[in-house]
């Protein structure tokens, strides 16, 4: 009874992110499976609403979201580049842990996902109880995760000497120059004609778990308008790109994904 407690309890934290929703209707979900069973190539653009039930928040949803929660701002790109203080407070503060079960994987939500492992290894079940069992008596709770102060979505807590210990990897060949990984960071800009070129290309375009404040992603959803590109939107709540798009479903994303590409081989 404790551990079924315990797990009721981490699944009630991780829905403290999801906005409020309702469930998607049947046709919907048979005009989107059919929109993608007929299309070759899809560009997908997600967004922070594609990991709310995993216990990561996004930014703007009302009540539930980042902005709503707390004070603080992301660091801009552009910030982060141009201070060395930051770049060390933020770089020593990396700490990446990283699954990833295979590229065939299906969409699968955080309780499918560790039910899962639990048959393929019923030791990791008990793992799982015990450290859920540890949180609630750390008094687990929707600030800190463990006494070593990581929140849920992954910032951490350091101290000067930790700040002040980190050194920033720069290039072996010149010493000076940093290095960057090729992704985007918080307001940093991406690679538009590469993009552009992808959703001209494309059969369809699908976005996940965004609302398109941002114009960086509404600027390719309406480009793909423009070129007559199917356009379909899974998110909770209105998007920007909805006057335009072909198909909407206010739904959660796992929700409809699980429905897309069900677990018939687990």
């Amino acid at each position: 009874m404790m551990q079924h407690g315990a797990c009721r309890r981490s699944r009630r934290l991780l829905s403290s992110y999801v906005p409020a929703h309702g469930k998607p209707r049947t046709l919907e979900l048979q005009l989107l499976q059919e929109l993608l069973a007929k299309s070759k190539k899809v560009v997908v653009l997600t967004g922070a609403g594609i990991s709310t039930e995993s216990g990561i928040p996004d930014y703007r949803s009302e009540g539930v979201g980042l902005y709503a929660r707390a004070n603080h701002r992301p660091i801009q790109h552009m910030d982060f580049m141009t201070s060395a203080a930051v770049i060390e407070l933020h770089g020593s503060s990396e700490e990446v842990r990283c699954m990833q079960p295979g590229c065939a994987a299906p969409p699968i939500d955080r309780d499918t996902f560790q039910s899962i492992l639990s048959k393929l290894n019923p030791i990791y079940q008990d793992l799982v109880f015990q450290y859920i069992n540890t949180q609630h008596e750390n008094k687990f709770n929707n600030d800190h995760t463990n006494e070593d102060r990581m929140r849920p979505d992954a910032d951490m807590f350091l101290s000067p000497e930790l700040e002040r210990a980190f050194d920033v990897a720069v290039c072996p060949y010149c010493g000076h120059a940093m290095y960057k990984p090729n992704i985007v960071f918080f307001g940093d800009s991406v690679p538009t004609p590469k993009i552009y070129d992808a959703v001209k290309q494309s059969d369809a375009m699908l976005i996940l778990g965004s609302s398109l404040h941002v114009f960086s992603g509404y600027r390719f959803a309406r480009r793909a308008a423009e070129w007559k590109v199917p356009l379909a939107i899974v998110n909770i709540g209105p998007t920007r790109a909805d006057p335009i798009a072909t198909l909407k479903l206010d739904a959660k994303c796992s929700t409809v994904l699980t429905h897309l590409f069900p677990l018939t081989n687990m």
